[in-house]
């Protein structure tokens, strides 16, 4: 299980770098990736090429089958996606504020 992480993790980072070298094959192959990983994300996403993921975007890790995003979607530059909001409650918490945003549903992007 360990060593199928890693290998996870070393494909994400070449994605990336290869948006660097090839945007077009990174935008075809990404989405792939995040359908292996387990984020719904539908076979026809980039329909018409207008897709797009930022290398920069974030997905939580925590649980992935409650990510979907849509056709033709675009993920701008350093967005963060999270599945929960532990860190935003504890955070409040912390500082001695009560936390305001409680999100408890899965994260829908553009369906």
């Amino acid at each position: 299980m360990k060593s199928k992480k890693v290998f996870l993790v070393l494909e994400r980072k070449a994605l990336k770098m290869l948006s660097y070298v090839n945007d077009e094959l990174y935008k075809e192959l990404y989405p792939r990736y995040l359908r292996k990983i387990g984020i719904n994300i539908p076979e026809d996403y980039r329909e018409g090429k207008s897709g797009y993921i930022d290398p920069s975007a974030y997905f939580d890790g925590s649980d992935y089958r409650l990510i979907s995003i849509g056709k033709n979607t675009t993920i701008s530059r350093d967005v963060v996606v999270l599945t929960h909001d532990f860190s935003i409650v504890k955070g409040l918490q912390a500082i001695g504020q009560e936390a305001t945003d409680h999100f408890l549903k899965p994260v829908k992007i553009a369906l």
